[in-house]
């Protein structure tokens, strides 16, 4: 708990008086910006994110760092947004075993309302009135948490620390495995789970303000296509999915062709930086298929891949954070073409 019970000690800590702390409150929207996140390899599913800046941002910063971070534990199921544990080392705790359960929680971050966030505060955190619905204001946009706000994923994981616990109880009887990445929730064992699951996970959700989200409930062979947030496993080790190193494979192809004056089909190459960030989380989950991937990414020429690309009107991709309603330079070569179909084994869906 956080047990700030006097005004002054709260602003003491943030480094703020209450006039200017209101004034920026007041003047929230000024601070935060609307943006849309647009992935080149997902390019029909752009994501709504917010930019916060400025004071705003810098007290937001502070809360976290200064209040919020020091006394608030995540439960021990809890892998996302948490230091010492990654989207590697949740997949890691299901390797021993060879069924698996996948299921994510609906519209996490906007179904925890303002009004939610304020009774945490209050009654949880045990804060006064005044500290409960500052933090409130600071912690939360359009009535809700919102994903770009630094503080969300510390609050939201306190949300589900009853949900945690009910479902590993029922794991723990069942001799299963329970971890959870933010709103991914994962579940495994020796033998195959029991299809109640669906049903006592919507319920715990649903008691906790939650939901399941729909068409996202799967059941899996760990070893034939089973991929946790990210990683593929196998029984007793985890590996790349092979779907996303030929993805990258192919990337870099186009980029070799343009150093040949090959132009690419797609009209797109991904840059550098791009391609390296791929091909580095590659090499974190799969030392041998990564370094491979990033080896070949800086052996190549970028110079002359920039030079050629301007003559064969080539443009460079990658993730892009802009405004509403305004689509990426790439976006219209991208969406003129069918994905191809990727050969996948289709889970059970529960």
């Amino acid at each position: 708990m956080l047990a700030l019970r006097r005004a002054e000690h709260f602003f003491l800590r943030l480094g703020v008086e209450r006039a200017e702390l209101e004034d920026i409150i007041s003047r929230k929207s000024d601070f935060i910006r609307p943006l849309v996140l647009w992935d080149p390899d997902k390019p029909s599913k752009p994501r709504a994110v917010i930019s916060c800046r400025g004071r705003l941002r810098k007290l937001q910063n502070r809360l976290l760092k200064e209040i919020l971070a020091p006394k608030l534990r995540p439960t021990k199921y809890s892998y996302g947004g948490v230091k010492g544990r990654d989207a590697k080392r949740n997949a890691l705790r299901h390797v021993r075993n060879y069924y698996l359960y996948k299921t994510d929680i609906s519209d996490f971050f906007p179904s925890i309302s303002h009004h939610r966030v304020y009774r945490l505060f209050t009654e949880r955190l045990t804060c006064c009135p005044d500290v409960s619905h500052f933090s409130t204001e600071l912690c939360t946009f359009n009535g809700h948490l919102a994903l770009g706000l630094p503080t969300s994923p510390i609050l939201s994981d306190q949300f589900l620390w009853k949900v945690d616990e009910r479902i590993a109880k029922w794991c723990a009887n069942e001799r299963l495995r329970y971890t959870r990445f933010v709103d991914d929730i994962v579940i495994s064992g020796k033998r195959r789970i029991r299809p109640t699951v669906k049903a006592l996970i919507t319920k715990v959700l649903q008691q906790s303000g939650f939901r399941v989200h729909k068409n996202k409930s799967f059941a899996q062979t760990i070893g034939v296509d089973a991929v946790v947030t990210g990683a593929q496993l196998g029984v007793g080790f985890v590996c790349v999915d092979e779907r996303v190193c030929l993805r990258i494979a192919s990337h870099i192809d186009d980029v070799d062709g343009l150093t040949k004056g090959i132009r690419p089909t797609t009209g797109v190459y991904f840059d550098k930086q791009q391609l390296l960030g791929k091909a580095r989380y590659v090499r974190y989950i799969d030392p041998v298929a990564g370094s491979h991937l990033v080896s070949r990414i800086e052996s190549l020429d970028w110079n002359q891949v920039e030079a050629n690309a301007e003559q064969l009107d080539a443009i460079s991709v990658r993730k892009e954070l802009l405004s509403p309603g305004v689509n990426p330079a790439w976006f219209d070569r991208l969406c003129a073409l069918k994905p191809a179909k990727e050969e996948s084994v289709t889970p059970t869906l529960l």
